[in-house]
């Protein structure tokens, strides 16, 4: 491969309860997301924070010159130059970030990077935030060497939940650093404002983000990622595709599944659930939300290529109930398909490999001016070859029949991807935020050569961002100083099987083993564990554990956390108990789960 990296994607298997923002004395917001591997999520501290903000972290950009010129680029926590493992610098997945509406974020991100030349930024792909000032302004960069640049998010009361990506999105490096690594998973969480009713198993989440790379496909960094679900319960999978080209694939489910795509690009669809299907056609930036039940272990493809293998276990009474529901829409995204948009307010878009509209990238003039407060339709071309991305906004689908095989009319959607010689007509209102707001090819090799533009909203009463927020050096602690706080707990999560359950178990060597009342729990020693004698007795694992061979052969939730002795593990077990934790799926270890 071109690059040697292996650049991953964010899975977070989430057993049940959505994580609840947890305060602990008022002075940290944090999410527990899974098993160590992968539980990577951004810390927020609410005192120490400027006046006006809410909530304020840190997030660092670093990179890996180390196998020139396979640089590997990522995100993570501020390290201690003392530990030498937090500070490696990892290809992808970055921290996981999570939001709630009606919260104002002060992110600090430092650049890491030896190299003072090496330059980056920040794009919170999808959210509803103005494009100037300290916000989502990608003209904004941060130098290496220990530099800062700070981000601030309003998200309003009224923001869409959803599930949103962030990544580096400086002119000219975002095709290197996103497919070195350089890109997260973002979440707000479900608006209970507009949505009071948001059905029970939106809540019973499984994250799963897919890269391809080089023309392979990845799962969490891994070419067959495994997750678990238990049979015939309804869960809200939601997926990511990162792939620098953007090249349109389907992703596929196997057979034994009812999948309902029920939001797209972080908006619920009109009426939710959408019909059945086992495979969905997404672009190279998207993000779709499914409601997912099965009977069976299944593959997850794109492109043709296996990204997971889904491994149903044990069948428990499903505490969720499918109906038909229908969302109601923030302010931003009401009146749009009915209004009558005059002819000042549309706009024709031909996104090709030398421009927009054949003009290049130029920072400082605007393809167009729109109008403040009002809706506007554009009209698309050779948005199949050029997958057509907007900031700040929202599209609404009005070509009659939807555009491609993805887009329907009626959705709305932050990236599109239609038929190459075909019209495909949009519209959205300029509502809340304006100043810049950026459109470009999705393909980053070609937004970086200049098939980016950007229009100035403009109008009367609009809210401005002005401030300028030009980056500065910093150490490890940002210039706002945090207050010395605790973790807040983690938060209870419904238990996804019980010790002892009758479930199929992945054994070390790839076989399947069944559990029965033979099984051994977490940390005692199995005979022939994980897998069993030829009679069907004989031990193995109970409710989905794994046998750890070279740990004196015991049965752990995962081989970086295995436990030398059963007393250890007895005592991990209870532990587990008394606060409420699921067992949550062991990334990395893998195994043959479908012949």
């Amino acid at each position: 491969m071109a690059r040697c990296i292996l650049v991953a994607l964010s899975a977070v298997f989430v057993g049940s309860a959505r994580a609840a923002w947890e305060d602990h004395d008022s002075t940290v917001r944090q999410y527990d997301l899974g098993p160590p591997m992968i539980s990577n999520a951004l810390q927020w501290v609410s005192t120490g924070c400027p006046e006006g903000i809410d909530y304020c972290g840190m997030l660092e950009f670093c990179e890996d010159t180390s196998d020139f010129p396979n640089v590997i680029f990522g995100y993570r926590h501020p390290c201690n130059d003392y530990d030498e493992e937090e500070c490696e610098c990892k290809a992808g997945p970055g921290p996981t970030i999570r939001l709630e509406p009606g919260n104002k974020y002060l992110l600090t991100m430092r650049n890491a990077a030896e190299n003072a030349a090496s330059v980056t930024n920040l794009h919170t792909h999808g959210l509803h935030i103005v494009g100037a000032g300290n916000s989502d302004d990608v003209t904004r960069h941060v130098n290496g060497g220990g530099n800062c640049l700070d981000y601030v998010w309003d998200i309003t009361d009224d923001h869409p939940g959803g599930t949103y990506w962030y990544h580096a999105h400086h002119h000219g490096f975002t095709e290197p650093q996103v497919n070195g690594g350089a890109y997260g998973m973002l979440v707000v969480e479900d608006n209970k404002m507009i949505n009071p009713d948001t059905p029970d198993w939106a809540t019973n989440e499984i994250l799963l983000m897919v890269a391809r790379i080089n023309g392979e496909i990845y799962g969490n960094g891994k070419q067959d990622e495994i997750i678990r679900m238990d049979a015939n319960q309804w869960y809200r999978l939601r997926v990511g595709v990162v792939d620098v080209l953007a090249e349109p694939d389907w992703l596929t489910f196997g057979s034994g599944c009812e999948i309902h795509q029920v939001a797209a690009d972080g908006i619920w669809r009109s009426k939710v659930p959408g019909p059945a299907k086992s495979k969905f056609f997404l672009t190279g930036s998207s993000r779709a939300d499914f409601a997912i039940r099965c009977a069976s272990s299944f593959h997850v493809l794109f492109g043709g290529a296996k990204a997971a293998t889904v491994y149903v276990g044990a069948v428990h009474p499903d505490p969720f109930e499918m109906k038909e529901w229908v969302p109601k829409r923030p302010r931003s995204l009401q009146g749009i398909a009915e209004a009558v948009v005059p002819p000042e307010n549309t706009f024709d878009v031909e996104l090709t490999r030398e421009g927009i509209n054949n003009i290049l990238w130029d920072p400082t003039t605007p393809l167009t001016t729109v109008s403040y407060g009002e809706v506007h339709e554009w009209t698309l071309t050779r948005s199949k070859t050029h997958p057509f991305h907007i900031h700040l906004y929202h599209v609404l689908i009005v070509q009659p029949g939807g555009c491609g095989e993805q887009h329907e009319e009626g959705e709305f959607y932050d990236s599109v991807s239609g038929n190459e010689y075909e019209e495909c007509k949009v519209r959205f209102k300029a509502s809340d935020v304006g100043q810049r707001c950026v459109l470009h090819c999705h393909v980053l090799n070609h937004e970086d050569n200049g098939a980016m533009g950007w229009v100035d909203v403009v109008g009367a009463n609009m809210p401005r961002n002005d401030v300028v927020s030009p980056q500065y050096s910093c150490p490890v602690t940002p210039r706002w100083t945090p207050a010395p706080t605790g973790l807040a707990p983690a938060p209870t999560r419904r238990p996804i099987r019980s010790p002892g359950d009758t479930t199929t178990t992945a054994s070390t060597d790839g076989k399947l083993v069944q559990d029965d009342e033979n099984c051994s729990p977490m940390g005692e020693k199995a005979i022939e564990c994980g897998a069993k004698s030829q009679d069907g007795r004989g031990e193995t694992c109970c409710g989905g554990l794994i046998c750890s061979g070279d740990r004196g052969r015991v049965c752990v939730e995962n081989m970086e956390d295995a436990f030398s002795t059963a007393t250890s593990s007895a005592t991990s077990v209870t532990s587990m108990a008394q606060f409420g934790f699921a067992f949550t799926l062991s990334f990395g270890i893998a195994v043959s789960l479908i012949a």
